[in-house]
């Protein structure tokens, strides 16, 4: 069979104008167009046209119809097998009347279910199955399934019956008749009489002989318990009588009636012990509790003079504390104003040191003035001969004032250290006294500025304007800016780091330090700085001042321990002030402690009362204690002998309900005897009735024939299973001997994709591994690209067989190879050239470039406009 034109209108994408492959060669065909272009839908048309009848259903039409038109799918496919040329046409319409199938050759025309009979008998397929074109066409995206199949495992039944009609030849060349078949298969049908084929369990008369033995079984097993239940039912019943009479005895019956009455006479004499306990328990309670109320009374009382006592004592101790700590703070006090006296004093001789070593300093520089003034003038005009050679030089990179940087942090820390100064005082040198804030202030007094600074003097009223902390915060605010100004300048985060930057710049001008090593020898501070010191030299040795009086060593250690002084002096404040506030804290807390003692004793002596009273408060309580311990004390006396007393009579109580109990006992067990017995009765009458032992033996018969019956049918289940596996393995010898012309057509491609190797079969035809001389693979557990070369060359096999026993089959290979490497891919392009000599092959595809050395037929698709 071999196609040679292939026509569609209104399928899928192909509308009116639809589309006509046409003159298809009976070798190499490939028709290669871009995604989209409708090529699966070529090969899903030829599929319907061959093996699906027009009126299958609507979903066939509606898969086929263009989305969202009305018109009838109609295809037409040209194609000739046994020598003779047919002509297909097929429309899939929504009603059974509209829809047509119609096969003709030159001289023959079938129409409808004929015509699709016919074409099935040509193409070998049957009403549930696509025959050998179906198993031989590899559609897009199923080339990953079973090597033949369309499931991912294993061949469908259609396709493996397929497979079995196509080496039918084979099979009876190989097994000399079809008589073991034909064995085979009554063994089989036999055997699924008794059992099931998968799961094995018995079914219809097996199962039904083994269900029967079961049910006798049970019968026989339940008659035989019966009889053993009335055999015991007698023995019940005599045991019961001789029970019987034995409660019945008079002499045992006498005895107990007895015994009850002296019990009942004996239990009377209680009730009036019962109420008398009773009365005197109450009592008893009563006076209990009022002890208990008089012990708590006297309790709180000693408790109340022990509470008044402690809050005395804790009174007097917070009122001694205050006293105490009063005195500590005026001590505290006079400290800290001596520690403020001194820390003036130094901050004055800090003052006067500081300008002594001002005047040192200017008298040591105008001296050095006076030794350098010969040696600058002669550095000048050595200093000016080396700036020629320097300005030839380019500029020098800029620098930062490092200097400043450092006074800035100086000026820093010392506005750190004055935040931590005292606050402004005020001194009356001489003349009257002054009013300061309310108060007044005499001659040769100081005090600290604490207030607003109001000053009344003669009759002038003054405000005293101090910034005190705040103006140093200030400074020390401008301090940070001003320095963080220079560092931002310098591009640095602090001052170690500019020191270390400028050390980076001296390293990195070292070259052009070579050239201004002797100008900054000779003139450090410039040229024009230089010229200018001479002039100043001159300037300042005409007014230099005399030596002072005091040794500027003398002036640095004064200056020192004026620094000291003052630091000590400060510290000594810090620590006299903080230690001023915990004092102060301590006795506003002692305050509070005496006063809250006080009124707690105010508010207990109002419940005690007048102290001379409570000696004879608590002795009139202890006496009524001891009074009502008296009479407690002789109620529990008759308490424990009334309870002597009911002792005896709880006893008796005891006896009395035991014997009512026994003789209730007696009377209950002797009516449950008489139902016992009479129901026994009853039960035998019954189980005579029903002739149990006839039925018996009539159940044990029937399980005998039964059981022979079952054990026949499992004799010949066992044989027939026997006979059936004896049977398989002479078919597995004869599978081994037909897949024979399978392999030949199939290993030579093999070898040449993959080298030495063979590929194995299971029993469905299914491919199940690729053996190679390193080892044997699964299908399943190759590479995509390996399963879609073996699912190819499988069908190509297959193709190659049938066209050697003269009954070719197109192949139709819809975008295959798309796993394939270059080298294989080449390959397969040779044995594909070389199949499609014996048989016609057509190959779909979207990859120009994969296909371009493609040798064969090149399918140019044209519009198909026709009259039907």
């Amino acid at each position: 069979m071999r196609f040679s034109s292939i026509k569609l209108q209104h399928v899928g994408r192909f509308g009116e104008e639809g589309v006509a492959l046409e003159g298809l060669s009976p070798g190499l065909n490939l028709l290669c167009e871009p995604n989209e272009f409708g090529k699966s839908t070529i090969f899903e048309a030829l599929s319907q046209a061959l093996f699906v009848k027009d009126n299958a259903n609507s979903a066939v039409s509606n898969a086929l119809r263009p989305q969202g038109s009305d018109a009838d799918p109609y295809i037409e496919v040209a194609f000739d097998t046994g020598g003779e040329a047919y002509r297909l046409a097929k429309r899939f319409a929504k009603g059974r009347k509209d829809s047509l199938t119609r096969l003709e050759t030159g001289v023959s025309t079938w129409l409808a279910d004929e015509a699709q009979q016919k074409l099935w008998q040509l193409v070998g397929a049957e009403a549930s199955g696509k025959g050998a074109p179906g198993l031989l066409w590899l559609k897009q995206g199923s080339s990953l399934d079973g090597a033949l199949g369309s499931k991912a495992d294993f061949l469908s039944k259609d396709d493996s019956r397929t497979v079995s009609q196509l080496l039918v030849g084979e099979v009876e060349d190989a097994s000399g008749t079809g008589a073991a078949s034909r064995v085979e298969e009554l063994g089989r049908k036999e055997l699924g009489e008794l059992e099931q084929p998968k799961k094995q369990e018995p079914r219809k008369e097996l199962k039904a002989a083994i269900e029967r033995v079961a049910d006798l079984t049970a019968k026989r097993d339940q008659l035989a318990a019966r009889l053993r239940e009335s055999e015991e039912l007698r023995s019940k019943l005599t045991e019961l009588r001789a029970t019987l009479r034995s409660l019945d005895d008079p002499e045992d019956r006498k005895a107990d009636e007895a015994d009850l009455a002296e019990a009942k006479e004996q239990a009377q004499e209680g009730q009036k012990l019962k109420a008398e306990l009773g009365h005197t328990e109450e009592l008893l309670r009563r006076d209990q509790a009022e002890k208990a109320r008089l012990e708590e009374e006297i309790e709180q009382f000693d408790a109340e003079q022990k509470a008044a006592k402690n809050l005395r004592s804790t009174q007097s101790m917070a009122a001694g504390q205050v006293q105490k700590l009063t005195e500590d703070i005026g001590t505290t006090e006079t400290e800290l104003a001596a520690q403020e006296e001194r820390r003036t004093t130094a901050d004055k001789k800090v003052q006067q040191t500081n300008t002594g070593l001002q005047e040192w300093a200017t008298f040591v520089s105008l001296a050095e003035t006076r030794r350098g003034a010969a040696e600058r003038s002669e550095r000048l005009a050595k200093a000016q001969f080396v700036e020629k050679d320097l300005s030839a030089l380019p500029p020098r990179a800029a620098a930062f004032d490092l200097p400043a940087l450092r006074k800035a942090a100086e000026r820093l820390a010392r506005v750190e250290a004055k935040l931590e100064a005292e606050a402004p005082r005020l001194e009356v040198i001489s003349g009257e006294g002054v009013n300061l804030d309310g108060m007044a202030l005499n001659q040769g007094e100081l005090r600290t500025v604490t207030g607003e600074g109001r000053i009344e003097a003669g009759g002038a009223v003054m405000r005293l304007h101090v910034s005190q902390k705040a103006a140093l915060r200030q400074e020390y605010a401008e301090a940070g800016n001003a320095l963080s100004t220079l560092l931002d300048t310098a591009e640095c985060k602090s001052l170690a780091e500019a020191e270390a930057k400028a050390e980076q710049q001296r390293t990195a001008e070292q070259k052009r330090q070579a050239l201004e090593a002797s100008l900054t020898a000779l003139a450090p501070e410039g040229l024009q700085a230089l010229a200018a010191r001479v002039e100043a030299d001159r300037a300042a040795l005409s007014q230099a001042p005399a030596q002072p009086d005091t040794s500027k060593e003398e002036l640095e250690r004064g200056h020192a321990d004026a620094l000291d002084e003052a630091a000590d002096a400060a510290g000594r404040i810090r620590a006299l002030a903080e230690k001023l506030d915990g004092l102060k804290e301590r006795r506003r807390d002692a305050q509070v402690e005496a006063t809250t003692a006080m009124q707690a004793l105010r508010s207990l002596e109002a419940r005690l009362g007048p102290e001379e009273d409570r000696p004879a408060r608590q002795a009139k309580l202890q006496e009524k204690l001891d009074a009502l311990g008296e009479k407690i004390a002789g109620g529990f006396y008759r308490k424990t002998e009334i309870d002597k007393a009911l002792r005896r009579v709880r006893e008796a109580e005891t006896r009395l309900a035991r014997l009512t109990e026994a003789a209730a006992a007696r009377a209950g067990r002797r009516e449950s005897l008489l139902q016992n017995i009479a129901s026994t009765e009853t039960l035998l009458r019954e189980r005579q009735a029903e002739g149990i032992e006839e039925q018996l033996g009539t159940a044990a018969g029937e399980l005998e024939l039964a059981t022979e019956k079952r054990d026949a049918l499992e004799r010949r289940r066992g044989g027939l299973k026997l006979l059936l596996g004896l049977l398989g393995e002479e078919a597995e010898e004869r599978r081994r001997q037909v897949t024979g012309p399978v392999m030949r057509e199939l290993l030579p491609m093999t070898e040449r994709l993959f080298g030495e190797s063979q590929l194995r079969f299971d029993d469905e035809w299914n491919p199940e591994s690729l053996e190679r001389p390193g080892g044997s693979m699964r299908v399943a557990q190759l590479s995509a690209g390996t399963r879609e070369q073996l699912g190819i060359l499988s069908r190509l096999a297959f193709a190659k067989l049938m066209a050697a026993r003269g009954e070719p089959v197109p192949v139709i290979l819809d975008d295959a190879l798309t796993y394939s490497d270059d080298r294989r891919a080449g390959v397969f392009f040779d044995i594909l050239h070389e199949v499609a000599q014996e048989t016609q092959i057509i190959v779909l595809s979207c990859h120009e470039r994969l296909f371009r050395d493609f040798s064969g037929h090149r399918i140019e698709p044209v519009p198909f406009l026709t009259e039907r």
